[in-house]
């Protein structure tokens, strides 16, 4: 996506793999190809974070700069996106 002349990636995952760690490397290469800190990471999932591990999860993500949107925020995902890409200007 772009806005405002802002590269954001946004992944979307439904299956389990949502969260592991194949998805958030996938994302870390592709933003390190484009522009590597300057590109605003975003995972969009229909799961919720699950709480086996949600720590571990929300570290890794926190460490990669890694947005996460999941299941509670769908309703709202226009809203959600535009939320992550004004947090991201003029970064």
């Amino acid at each position: 996506m772009i806005y405002k002349a802002q590269l954001l990636i946004a992944e979307c995952k439904t299956g389990w793999d949502a969260f592991g760690p194949q998805t958030f490397q996938t994302l870390e290469s592709i933003a390190n190809a484009l522009g590597r800190g300057f590109v605003p990471k975003i995972l969009v999932t229909s799961l919720a974070i699950p709480e086996e591990n949600k720590d571990d999860i929300l570290s890794r993500t926190k460490s990669s700069d890694i947005s996460i949107i999941s299941r509670d925020d769908i309703p709202n995902l226009a809203n959600k996106l535009a939320e992550e890409a004004k947090k991201h200007i003029g970064r």
